[in-house]
């Protein structure tokens, strides 16, 4: 993300908005990001060089949940 942020930027391509879809869940728990992809240190850099450019984020869900016990949003929703 770091690098197409700065890609766009670097080749003055007009950029509003990173669309985050499916993979960035955490095996498509919806709400949970994935830290393999996005470590929470590291996000958080992201977020500031996305933001200082003027962009933004969109996270989607979709209107289904994962069925699985453990997961937290599934437990509380059910």
């Amino acid at each position: 993300m770091l690098e197409w942020n700065k890609k766009f930027s670097e080749a003055s391509i007009p950029v509003d908005v990173f669309w985050m879809d499916i993979p960035y869940t955490d095996d498509s728990k919806y709400f949970i990001f994935s830290e393999m992809k996005f470590p929470p240190a590291l996000f958080s850099d992201v977020k500031a060089d996305v933001y200082s450019a003027g962009r933004q984020f969109v996270v989607i869900t979709d209107p289904h949940i994962k069925y699985q016990t453990s997961y937290r949003v599934f437990f509380e929703g059910s």
